[in-house]
């Protein structure tokens, strides 16, 4: 299995356990990796993030979708009063992921009007290529980042992240599994 660093942490590492346990015979092998040119072709399974491109000769399944929000420690909180709406950002210590070309925006839809987005300009005091990096500095207390639900659900429900602008989101994540088409 080849994945990135935050999928290979977050996702399949808390389901080894009992994975392997269900199936103590089979051997795993999990490489993670953050390469740009994904070695798809090497591996029986490859996970992805949204940049599945086409390409013949992968056979790629979404495995799963979550919705990405904005959070803070209470910490960052209790010193900074949260924003109301995005336009509030400027006014605040944001932390971005370096996921495309484009860092000065944050892109910002309501649940109640889905198809509308609002482009909110941003000018983050920490920019990283890796989420846990981003996640590690909102716990203690630097500003406020963009993650995926999934991934911080557990520190909202300890209480040590709350959520920022509810219920706004940053958009939707898609994980898929990639095989080579020999698979």
């Amino acid at each position: 299995i080849y994945a990135p660093p935050a999928l290979a942490y977050h996702v399949i590492a808390p389901i080894l356990g009992d994975f392997c346990l269900a199936y103590p015979d089979i051997r795993i092998e999990i490489q993670v990796g953050a390469e740009y040119a994904l070695p798809i072709e090497d591996f029986d399974i490859t996970m992805l993030g949204n940049s599945v491109q086409e390409n013949a000769n992968i056979v790629a399944r979404k495995i799963v979708e979550s919705e990405v929000i904005l959070v803070a420690s209470p910490d960052y909180a209790s010193r900074n009063p949260l924003p109301q709406h995005p336009t509030e950002l400027s006014n605040h210590r944001c932390l971005r992921l370096r996921d495309s070309e484009r860092l000065d925006n944050w892109t910002f839809r309501h649940p109640n009007q889905p198809e509308e987005q609002l482009s909110i300009a941003v000018d983050p005091v920490i920019i990283a290529n890796h989420t846990d990096t981003l996640l590690r500095a909102a716990l203690n207390g630097v500003g406020i980042t963009s993650v995926v639900l999934g991934l911080a659900a557990p520190y909202l429900n300890r209480g040590e992240l709350v959520r920022v602008l509810h219920p706004w989101s940053t958009g939707f994540i898609n994980m898929y599994a990639a095989l080579p088409s020999r698979k």
